[in-house]
């Protein structure tokens, strides 16, 4: 019967607290209730009589004591039921695919040292079907919470007895980490931090803080990767938490719309025309539908006084605001090109990674 566990997160270790429950047959312990003014159950100390010799098998150490010494009532029939305080600490699968809602499986494996199938019979005490129960557990307040305890009885065999067969108690606790501080610190900023890169693209592109904010974005992504690093706990092997898989993705498409924002404040200081099949595009349909109507109004009206009489007006700084004027609609139509290009991504993202 599982009583409180505590996980260690950076070991990823398990410490359980339970009240083991063997119950065998002595008949060295058999006696007359009769003879001794019908007393049919006694108390003795567990160092007094014998008790079966299980042990865990997959410890994080065997030095240390698992079963407390508590008193043993014996039946005058044999029957003995050994109720004992015990401690089992176990390391647990670490699957941080989904940290920081991640489940983790942390198993007990109990089994006699010298005594094989061949030499005793176990047979399994259920509750209800069940070999263990957690539904009397001690709540604590961890951010840890058992999601389901399952136990097998299993048979196995070493490779220093391979004519052998060991019965082996499999006990399995299915955990999973609850904690509103993590949404709070990592989830929610990272959704502001994807919807601040889509404002990048906003930004007009002769605007000077275009690439500021863009930077700034960048660097706000550094900082966020180091405070996963501090928080998370050590992650071994191949797997990498969706998480930071999502937070790198964000930062590889922050220095792209840095990029951007770089070219599209290069563009409008150009003197050179932009070619008439992009800005066809941007001043049509497309410009439309990317609200581009305002920015096409102000090249219309800079175009206006370009003409007298059918005839172009040679006026450098005319030309010049119309250059610029038409360098401004297709840098913005690129940037909300972008943007839905960027956002689309962020969605595939958030969907692979965040759920």
């Amino acid at each position: 019967m599982m009583r409180s566990f505590q996980i260690d997160e950076y070991q990823l270790t398990a410490t359980i607290n339970a009240w083991t429950v063997m119950v065998w047959m002595d008949r060295r312990l058999t006696w007359q209730p009769s003879d001794y003014g019908n007393t049919r159950v006694v108390l003795m100390y567990s160092s007094q009589i014998w008790l079966p010799d299980i042990y865990l098998m997959n410890g994080v150490t065997h030095l240390e004591p698992i079963y407390m010494h508590a008193p043993v009532p014996v039946n005058s029939t044999g029957l003995v039921v050994w109720v004992t305080p015990s401690t089992f600490r176990v390391r647990c699968q670490k699957e941080m695919a989904n940290w920081p809602y991640d489940q983790q499986k942390c198993t007990v494996i109990l089994s006699s040292w010298s005594l094989d199938r061949d030499t005793h019979e176990v047979i399994p005490a259920t509750h209800d079907g069940k070999l263990v129960l957690s539904n009397d557990m001690v709540k604590t307040d961890s951010h840890w919470r058992v999601t389901s305890v399952d136990g097998s009885l299993v048979n196995t065999t070493y490779n220093c007895c391979p004519g052998s067969v060991w019965h082996e108690l499999h006990v399995e606790m299915h955990v999973a980490r609850v904690s509103l501080l993590y949404a709070m610190s990592f989830i929610l900023p990272c959704l502001g931090l994807t919807v601040h890169v889509l404002l990048v693209f906003w930004i007009p592109p002769d605007s000077p803080a275009k690439v500021k904010v863009a930077t700034i974005h960048s660097v706000a992504l550094i900082f966020f990767l180091f405070n996963l690093f501090w928080w998370m706990p050590p992650v071994g092997g191949t797997s990498v938490p969706k998480l930071v898989s999502f937070v790198s993705a964000s930062l590889s498409l922050s220095v792209v719309s840095a990029v951007a924002a770089v070219v599209a404040s290069n563009l409008v200081t150009r003197c050179q025309p932009p070619p008439a099949p992009v800005l066809a595009v941007f001043t049509g349909l497309v410009g439309t539908v990317l609200r581009l109507g305002d920015l096409n109004q102000q090249l219309q009206s800079t175009r206006a006084p370009f003409a007298e009489d059918g005839a172009p007006v040679q006026d450098k700084e005319a030309t010049a605001a119309v250059r610029r004027a038409e360098w401004r609609l297709v840098a913005a139509g690129a940037d909300r090109c972008l943007c839905l290009l960027q956002l689309a991504v962020f969605v595939f993202l958030s969907l692979a990674c965040l759920t």
